[in-house]
């Protein structure tokens, strides 16, 4: 078993990416994105019917679905910011080193934040990964949602920056595979 581990991080886990947390970043990564997919058949099968197991003949709902899905969201944001603030580690380790940062290899978007100043909001701006991870850090409230349908999950958070409140949206799958593309370079 070892020499199979060995060979696959051989193989995907480029030289370097040999910051101490690079496998516990995949790891994750791959935790969320798979609890991210799961997310919408869980809530579907708490919401269904279901014999009692004791043979009883009655049926009911799961006793108490809203508590499981709010502990398995909290599971699933605990997860993330973990991971964000392992990326952030990551992104600053190699710009000490001389080396290219994440967040100047890749562009793409993670997410939205805008500023709102005395009841009036400004302009929304697209999150790159290292955004996305400053607003995981920082926030100092989060609410979970999702944008148009329920694959479009995100977080809400809503923080302060230089005196200044602001409001972002992490899209979840865009998170995950915009560092897996950074992972598992092609």
């Amino acid at each position: 078993m070892t020499g199979n581990r060995e060979k696959w991080g051989i193989r995907y886990l480029p030289v370097e990416h040999s910051y101490p947390h690079s496998a516990k970043i995949q790891m994750n990564l791959l935790y969320l994105l798979s609890m991210v997919e799961a997310l919408s058949p869980i809530k579907k099968t708490l919401l269904e019917k279901r014999k009692l197991p004791s043979g009883s003949g009655i049926v009911t709902p799961y006793p108490r679905a809203d508590f499981i899905e709010l502990n398995y969201i909290a599971l699933l944001k605990e997860l993330l910011i973990e991971t964000a603030v392992f990326i952030r580690g990551h992104d600053d380790f190699w710009g000490k080193k001389g080396g290219k940062k994440w967040s100047e290899l890749v562009k793409d978007f993670c997410g939205t934040t805008r500023f709102i100043s005395a009841g009036a909001s400004e302009k929304e701006i697209n999150l790159d990964l290292r955004g996305a991870c400053d607003k995981l850090i920082h926030y100092t409230s989060v609410d979970f949602g999702y944008e148009g349908d329920e694959e479009n999950t995100c977080f809400i958070l809503q923080g302060e920056k230089q005196g200044k409140d602001w409001q972002a949206r992490v899209y979840l799958k865009n998170f995950c595979y915009t560092a897996l593309r950074l992972m598992f370079p092609c």
